[in-house]
């Protein structure tokens, strides 16, 4: 899709008979470049990443799983563990005690925007999926959710 909006921004280029047309077309052909250019390079990146998806930790979770991961999420901000399914893919969501915490972690706008996003839309900015894992999403819910109720634990004793 990458290669084909680059292709259709040579061929408006080369079609300069409607200034409106023009701009439209050239237009569309920048924004599917940046939008199918920019997931190329994301999902070549992520291919070459070699660190864990998903690491359980007894201080908590380091989330690598996404393009919007968050990395280290502490037990004591998590408030809960919840299942969201979202046009039938499934989802772990974190509820964090301070969501905005979170979504002023990252330096990278878009992916701010898209935690914010997270955030309102679906209560948490903290989504994972099992789908990049090398698991299935019911042993990733498992896992957290007694990671979480062990911390719980630990702190009443």
């Amino acid at each position: 899709m990458a290669l084909g909006s680059l292709f259709f921004i040579i061929l408006t280029l080369q079609e300069r008979d409607d200034p409106i047309y023009f701009i439209i077309n050239l237009g569309i052909g920048a924004i599917g470049l940046l939008f199918f250019g920019g997931g190329s390079l994301f999902l070549f990146q992520k291919y070459k990443d070699r660190k864990p998806g998903l690491v359980i930790h007894e201080t908590g979770i380091f989330d690598n799983s996404s393009f919007i991961s968050l990395g280290f999420i502490a037990w004591e901000d998590m408030d809960t563990v919840t299942e969201l399914t979202v046009r039938g893919q499934h989802f772990i969501r974190i509820k964090v005690k301070d969501a905005k915490k979170y979504t002023q972690k990252t330096k990278a706008p878009l992916k701010r925007m898209f935690l914010v996003l997270n955030s309102r839309f679906y209560g948490s900015p903290v989504q994972i999926s099992a789908n990049s894992l090398k698991t299935r999403h019911q042993a990733v819910f498992q896992l957290i959710q007694n990671g979480l109720n062990e911390y719980r634990s630990s702190q009443q004793s």
